[in-house]
């Protein structure tokens, strides 16, 4: 079963992301910030991470800026779900080593198959 780390500041998004994603048969791994999601990633091994950008502690592009310096997520897909979409952030999180970038609000459906997408083409 396909694990996923999903970092989300607002309770309520980050809850209804995980019901979504439970409910497309996907293991969620939830925090709340940047910094909770460093260490989750440290305990956890995970397929692929969907992240806010604007949080406490650590921020999402922080937060992408880690994991890829790490062995074990230089390859992870990494999704943004962000209100942000002004071109210089998604320009910055892609830098920072993102795969995809979704603005809030996002449908089931549509992040399901984005998260598919990055998961088929992943190189690991």
């Amino acid at each position: 079963m396909t694990k996923l780390l999903v970092v989300e500041d607002s309770q309520e998004i980050r809850g209804n992301l995980v019901k979504q994603l439970e409910k497309a048969g996907f293991t969620v791994v939830a925090a709340e910030d940047g910094k909770a999601g460093l260490e989750a990633a440290g305990r956890e091994v995970c397929d692929a991470v969907i992240t806010d950008i604007e949080m406490p502690r650590m921020d999402g592009i922080e937060l992408i800026t880690h994991l890829r310096a790490t062995e074990k997520y230089k390859k992870t897909p990494i999704l943004v779900v962000s209100a942000l979409a002004q071109a210089a952030m998604v320009r910055k999180g892609k830098l920072a080593g993102a795969d995809a970038w979704m603005v809030k609000p996002v449908n089931a459906d549509n992040l399901v198959r984005a998260l598919r997408g990055v998961l088929a083409s992943s190189p690991a």
